[in-house]
Parts: C-alpha cells; sequence; structure tokens
C-alpha cells in the first residue's frame, strides 16, 4: 500500500519555481529523507503534503486521500511538525498536548494514559513550567508529541532535529525508528547527512526546486553522494 504519493509536483510564487516535478512514493515502514541546501524545495514539498499550501500543477495523495480535493481526509492520517515550532506558550507540555487531543477530536478516555507516555518517551514527563520557559529544544519535543498525540499512519518533519542538543537527536531518532517499526511512513527534511544516513531508508536530494537524484544509505555513502549530486 502506498501512503504517500506524489506526482509532478509543481509550485510557483510569481515567477519564482519553488519546486519542480517532484515524485515520490512511499510505503508502510519507510523513513524518508529530502536532503538539500536552504531553497532546495524541501519544505514546499512538506508543505503540499501537509495541505498547506496547494500545488500549481501535479497531484499527491496521503493514506488514498488527494491533498487538494480532500484535506480534510488527508489531515486525519497526517502528523506535522513545522520548521517553525507551534505550541502555546502560556500552557506546560501537559496542556498542550491535552487542548491538541481535545481539538483533533479524541475523547478523554485513553487520551491522559496517551499524553502520558508520550511525555515520558519525550523526557518532558513531569515538566510543570509554562512552555514560554522552556529552551528551543524542549519546544520542539512537545511539537513532536502534538504530532503523533493522534496515531497518525504518516508523520512529516521539516527539519525537526533544529535546536535540539545530542540528547535530545538521539531520543528523536528512536522515535522515529520506533515509527517506522510499528509500521507508519515518516517524510523528513534535514540538513544533516549523517542523520540521514542513520534513519532514512531512501534519500531524494533536490537543488533549487528539482529532484537531483536519490541515496539508499543502506548501500552508499550520503556525503559522498551529496557531493556528486548537488556540491
Amino acid at each position: 500500500m502506498t501512503m504517500i504519493e506524489a506526482r509532478g509536483l509543481c509550485r510557483r510564487y510569481g515567477k519564482a519555481l519553488a519546486l519542480n516535478d517532484f515524485c515520490l512514493s512511499a510505503g508502510p515502514g519507510q523513513i524518508v529523507g529530502l536532503v538539500g541546501p536552504n531553497g532546495s524545495g524541501k519544505s514546499t514539498a512538506i508543505k503540499i503534503l501537509a495541505t498547506l499550501i496547494r500545488p500549481s500543477a501535479g497531484n499527491a495523495s496521503v493514506c488514498g486521500a488527494d491533498v487538494v480535493k480532500e484535506p480534510l481526509k488527508a489531515r486525519l492520517n497526517l502528523g506535522y511538525v513545522s520548521e517553525r515550532v507551534a505550541v502555546w506558550d502560556e500552557l506546560n507540555a501537559y496542556e498542550n498536548l491535552h487542548c491538541w487531543g481535545r481539538m483533533r477530536g479524541l475523547g478523554p478516555n485513553g487520551l491522559d494514559s496517551t499524553i502520558q507516555s508520550l511525555l515520558k518517551e519525550l523526557a518532558l514527563e513531569g515538566e510543570r513550567k509554562l512552555v514560554s520557559s522552556y529552551s528551543k529544544g524542549m519546544r520542539q519535543r512537545v511539537a513532536i508529541g502534538m504530532a503523533l498525540l493522534h496515531s497518525p499512519s504518516v508523520i512529516l518533519l521539516d527539519e525537526p532535529t533544529t535546536g535540539l542538543d545530542p540528547d535530545g537527536r538521539l531520543l528523536l531518532r528512536d522515535i522515529i525508528l520506533r515509527l517506522a517499526k510499528e509500521g507508519k511512513t515518516v517524510l523528513l527534511s534535514t540538513h544533516d547527512l549523517s542523520e540521514a544516513a542513520k534513519v532514512c531508508s531512501k534519500v531524494l536530494f533536490l537543488k533549487e526546486g528539482e529532484t537531483r537524484g536519490t541515496g539508499d544509505p543502506a548501500k552508499e555513502d550520503m556525503e559522498a553522494r551529496y557531493r556528486e549530486l548537488i556540491s
């Protein structure tokens, strides 16, 4: 079963072409990385799949739901973490997840135990301070918890390691690998070639809105592949 399907996605901003002929197919248990310099189209591709912006051309689906024609249906199966962390500063970690869970329509039965389990996995268990006092890395972990709360089948992560210290990066890596073992599909953008090599089953290299090639971390050196395709 294909969980993410994108065919010929393009996105224009006036005369500027931010994404051109982007194609992707990913199934259950796959971790796909988008790697490239700033302005290469990584975030644009993820935002289209997250139903936040419409493509200028092409089509895409998440769990069979067209992201343009059926955005609400697609969102039911999506977890999304933006490169700009979106959390409520006036709430603590638990309250952020609880509020978000109720907004997504999750009932009270089982919600508390799900939140407590996520907070423990994110090393935020027992954290009572308001998010306004958190470090950037802690805020990022709260956002990740919010994205995973409804147990989505597809998780989109836009530069998820930004602001994370080494412990946070290791923690996130374990979570991503756990999600893949559970049959979830993960798409992430990153500048970190070593991190992509450790978690991804496939990497797409982008530059100036175009996919320049792919890489297999199990068989290829990602730094060498990047130099070959991008540098």
